[in-house]
């Protein structure tokens, strides 16, 4: 069997006056205390949240009557939740959605995210019983696992970019603010 020959290939260094690639610039700087800015991105995270957390009114984030029914389905101990068939009706949600969720209305039949991986409801749960069911208790658990995944998303980043500190900071306050994340 023949071996294939391995070259080195080297990069001519940029000539003035010849195109760089705009992130060749940006890797140039030196951010002096990464950490301080990781810092303020958690804080504005974790005010922007909890702010978002205590001011939407019940229900009104993105299926979030399912998700909380799914986590009352594990504390009140009947296992994790199944879909069924009857779980989308989408008669009563449509109606749910144009009364604007009004308290004459339950959402306690609404259990159509039971399709997801358990893992976060089977953690919400605790949160959930601490609270006695409180909304508000389970939103700021949400708020704290967002404020871990960013410090995750840091960690990673910087593992794989150790000497690309403005990517790893923008990558980690781009995910941080995005407005899906704050709710």
């Amino acid at each position: 069997m023949a071996h294939a020959d391995i070259t080195t290939v080297h990069r001519a260094p940029a000539q003035p006056g010849v195109y760089r690639p705009i992130s060749a610039n940006l890797d140039s700087y030196y951010i002096r205390r990464p950490r301080r800015i990781l810092l303020l991105i958690v804080l504005g995270y974790l005010v922007a949240a909890t702010l978002f957390a205590v001011t939407t009114p019940a229900w009104q984030n993105p299926d979030e009557p399912a998700h909380y029914n799914n986590i009352a389905y594990i504390a009140a101990g009947n296992g994790l939740p199944v879909l069924h068939p009857d779980a989308y009706d989408q008669a009563y949600i449509g109606r749910l959605l144009a009364e604007g969720f009004p308290s004459e209305l339950t959402v306690d039949p609404l259990r159509y995210e039971a399709y997801q991986p358990p893992l976060y409801y089977v953690a919400a749960t605790p949160f959930y019983l601490l609270g006695d069911g409180n909304l508000l208790v389970v939103r700021l658990f949400n708020v704290m696992l967002g404020a871990f995944a960013i410090l995750l998303l840091y960690a990673g980043m910087e593992t794989v970019f150790p000497t690309k500190p403005l990517l790893t900071l923008g990558a980690t306050a781009f995910a941080a603010f995005l407005p899906m994340h704050v709710a």
